[in-house]
C-alpha cells in the first residue's frame, strides 16, 4: 500500500512551509511508502519559491495551474494524475494546505480505511471532533450545509459532508473517474468536496468518519472561502445533483 498525500493549494506559502515538514514527519515514521503532490492553482505569493525547496525531496511533487482555477479544478487535476498510477491497495489522502488540519490523522484514517471503507472523513461533527478559531458565522454555515445535504442525501456513517481532509482508496477514485468523467467535479468552488463524497457514494463507495480537530487558529494569512459564492454554490450543487441516483 502506498500513501498519495494530494494537497490543493492557493497563496499559501507560509502555511505550506510549515505543514509539509510536518506531514513528512510524521509519514516518514509509517509503516507504509508514500509521496507528497501539491496542486498550486495560480498562486501569486512565494508558493513557487517554497515548492522548489520542498521539491528536492524526492517524494514531494508539483503541478501548477496557469490561472486560478479553483478548489474543485485542483483536486480534479491531482486525482487525475494520481489515481491511474495507484495499484488497488494504494489510497489517496486530500488535505487542506492551509495548516489547520493534524497530519497526526493520517495513521487513523489509514487503520479506519482498512476496515473495509472506501472513504474515511476526517469530521468535525464526529463525536470528540471539534472547531477551534472559526467565527461563529462560519461555523453555522458549515452546520447548516451539514444539515441540508444529509437530509436531501442521507448517507450511513457521513455527518460532515465538508470536511476536505479524507482518505479515498484509489480504486474508488479511478472508478469515480471511469463513471462521471470530466464531470466529476463540476464545481469550482468550496461546495466541491460535497460533490465528490456524494457522487462516490452514488457509485456504491461506503464511508466512515474518525473526529477531526480543525484549528483554524494555527492558519496564516485570510481565509479563500467567500461566504455568499460558498452558499450560492452548494445550493447550486443540489439542483445539479437531483437526479442523481445511488446504486
Amino acid at each position: 500500500m502506498k500513501f498519495r498525500l494530494l494537497l490543493p493549494s492557493f497563496n499559501e506559502a507560509e502555511n505550506l512551509a510549515i505543514l509539509i515538514p510536518s506531514c513528512i514527519s510524521v509519514l516518514e515514521k509509517a509503516p507504509f511508502e508514500y509521496d507528497i503532490t501539491v496542486v498550486d492553482d495560480g498562486s501569486t505569493d512565494e508558493t513557487a519559491s517554497i515548492m522548489s525547496n520542498c521539491s528536492k525531496d524526492r517524494t514531494v511533487n508539483l503541478i501548477r495551474h496557469s490561472r486560478n482555477m479553483g478548489l474543485g479544478s485542483a483536486l480534479f487535476t491531482g486525482f487525475k494524475e494520481l489515481a491511474p498510477e495507484c495499484d488497488d491497495g494504494d489510497l489517496i489522502c486530500t488535505l487542506d494546505a492551509d495548516n489547520t488540519h493534524p497530519p497526526q490523522l493520517f495513521l487513523p484514517l489509514t487503520s479506519k480505511l482498512s476496515e473495509g471503507f472506501d472513504v474515511v472523513i476526517a469530521s468535525r461533527f464526529e463525536s470528540g471532533g471539534e472547531v477551534i478559531g472559526l467565527s461563529l458565522y462560519r461555523r453555522m454555515l458549515s452546520r447548516a450545509a451539514a444539515v441540508v445535504l444529509s437530509t436531501v442525501y442521507p448517507a450511513v456513517g457521513v455527518r460532515d459532508y465538508t470536511s476536505g481532509f479524507r482518505a479515498y482508496r484509489a480504486s474508488c477514485i479511478r472508478e469515480a473517474l471511469d463513471t462521471f468523467g470530466d464531470h466529476f467535479i463540476t464545481r469550482a468552488d468550496f461546495s466541491c468536496n460535497a460533490e465528490i463524497l456524494i457522487k462516490i457514494l452514488s457509485i456504491g463507495a461506503k464511508a466512515a468518519e474518525i473526529p477531526l480537530s480543525l484549528r483554524y487558529d494555527r492558519k496564516h494569512g485570510s481565509s479563500k472561502l467567500r461566504l455568499v459564492r460558498t452558499s450560492m454554490g452548494y445550493l447550486a450543487l443540489l439542483k445539479s445533483l437531483r437526479r442523481l441516483k445511488r446504486r
